[in-house]
């Protein structure tokens, strides 16, 4: 077993998650709402509180990890799109999980790997609730306008430990 000196730590990230979405416009008919699939990053700032689950210790140079926190979500778009739907920026709760490589020479370099959750509403627009003026359905009926959306992601990266 090899010493791991924070088996606590502060944690922070920020990122940039490739993601896309359906673009939908209400006022189209049925048929031909669906613009397509289009390009939607989001950028992902959030800090938080990481732990070892073996203490102190590494188990053959690994060290798994739980971690949760809070941040903010956000596609940097300043408008809408053609359907009235904006992301914009929405609070974040993260949780997950790490596996750390620590290597047994004192490096302060450290392979991870990790699988993130980021939990965040999504306010879709009032145009999607209601008939347009010219009969057409509404794209959403019966559902709340507000929902919360699971987020998650998988990462594998490097760190670099400033004290040890």
């Amino acid at each position: 077993r090899n010493s791991v000196r924070d088996a606590r730590r502060l944690e922070g990230e920020i990122d940039r998650i490739a993601s896309s979405r359906t673009v939908l416009d209400p006022s189209k008919p049925v048929g031909s709402r669906n613009l397509g699939e289009q390009s939607w990053p989001l950028w992902g700032a959030d800090f938080g509180l990481g732990m070892s689950l073996t203490g102190a210790r590494s188990w053959h140079q690994i060290v798994p990890e739980i971690k949760a926190g809070v941040g903010f979500l956000s596609d940097l778009k300043g408008g809408s799109d053609v359907g009235g739907f904006k992301y914009g920026t929405r609070f974040a709760l993260t949780w997950g999980a790490a596996l750390r490589y620590v290597p047994s020479n004192g490096s302060r370099y450290q392979l991870r790997a990790d699988l993130t959750n980021r939990l965040s509403s999504i306010r879709y627009p009032d145009v999607y609730f209601r008939p347009t003026t010219s009969g057409v359905p509404p794209i959403l009926t019966g559902k709340d306008q507000s929902v919360w959306r699971n987020n998650p992601s998988l990462s594998i990266g490097l760190s670099y430990l400033f004290s040890r």
